[in-house]
């Protein structure tokens, strides 16, 4: 049974690399080709500069002070926000008054939870509002924004969900 194992799992691992490679490393070494060249996107002629885009970067003090930033915000804001996020949760279960069972919450826990993850519920429903309406066959926010222009409904034609469902005037 152990002479079957290692291509069992090479079959698992074969698709997800080979992905990875296609959607992942490949543009980055395009990239990375395109970046040796004077191309500025505007033609098809592209032609080759080798290194000197990279040696123009080393001497310009913008993208060292850019480099410099992003570090300094790479170092403190993930440490920042779990120290705040581990001394909130903290405060917020043990921190506080004493109860029949030891130490409890603070007063009020449940409305600071409340308050904290009401925002991320609610911009769920609202988008799914947002959409059930832009959807709907008579009343589109589509029909009553562009008045004449909107596409009626017709019955046996497509919806407007469908990529078929554009304007056919």
């Amino acid at each position: 049974m152990r002479h079957g194992r290692y291509p069992l799992i090479v079959s698992f691992l074969l698709p997800p690399l080979v992905l990875y490679g296609v959607f992942v490393l490949s543009p980055y070494l395009q990239a990375f080709q395109i970046s040796t060249t004077d191309w500025l996107g505007y033609s098809a002629q592209a032609d080759p500069v080798g290194m000197a885009n990279f040696r123009t970067l080393l001497h310009d003090g913008y993208v060292w002070n850019a480099l410099k930033n992003n570090a300094i915000l790479l170092a403190l804001v993930p440490v920042l926000t779990i120290a705040l996020g581990l001394f909130f949760a903290t405060m917020l279960t043990m921190g506080g008054r004493k109860g029949r069972a030891g130490v409890s919450g603070v007063r009020g826990t449940s409305v600071y939870r409340l308050v904290y993850f009401f925002p991320q519920v609610l911009s769920v429903v609202i988008i799914a509002l947002l959409w059930k309406e832009i959807y709907h066959r008579t009343a589109a926010c589509s029909t009553a924004r562009c008045g004449r222009w909107a596409c009626p409904p017709r019955p046996g034609w497509a919806t407007p969900g469908s990529p078929s469902g554009a304007c056919w005037r």
